[in-house]
């Protein structure tokens, strides 16, 4: 019998670092903090402050 590496699951990269940011914002009191837009699509308004990831 021969070892097999097992399968790893591919890391959506951009979803990761969405969230993290996400989370590490929300209970941030700070102005530049507050109502960051984190997406990977332009959204159809522009909004006031917005990252693209």
């Amino acid at each position: 019998m021969t070892l097999q590496p097992i399968a790893a699951q591919p890391i959506d990269a951009d979803l990761w670092w969405i969230v993290y940011l996400r989370g590490a914002l929300v209970d941030r009191s700070e102005s530049y903090a507050s109502g960051v837009y984190f997406d990977r699509a332009v959204p159809p308004t522009r909004r006031d402050r917005i990252t693209y990831a």
